[in-house]
């Protein structure tokens, strides 16, 4: 099993001009809250915590988060 499992999110577009859907491939929401923590020590850059905040406002699970970035090396 990956440590890092990928999950499809779909994303969809209903406009005058154009309407459709798409399966979109992308890391669970905590395991990118995770990794915007570790940038945000690396590099110290507000939009680091823009998406925090947004993680958070969003449900990502602050322990599922701690999980995802146990054990990494940094």
């Amino acid at each position: 099993m990956s440590a890092r499992p990928i999950v499809t999110k779909t994303f969809a577009v209903d406009s005058p001009w154009f309407s459709g859907s798409a399966g979109v491939a992308t890391y669970a929401l905590e395991e990118l809250a995770a990794t915007k923590i570790r940038a945000l020590f690396q590099r110290r850059k507000g939009r680091d915590l823009f998406d925090l905040w947004l993680a958070v406002t969003a449900g990502a699970s602050p322990t599922r988060v701690a999980e995802a970035d146990c054990g990494r090396a940094s």
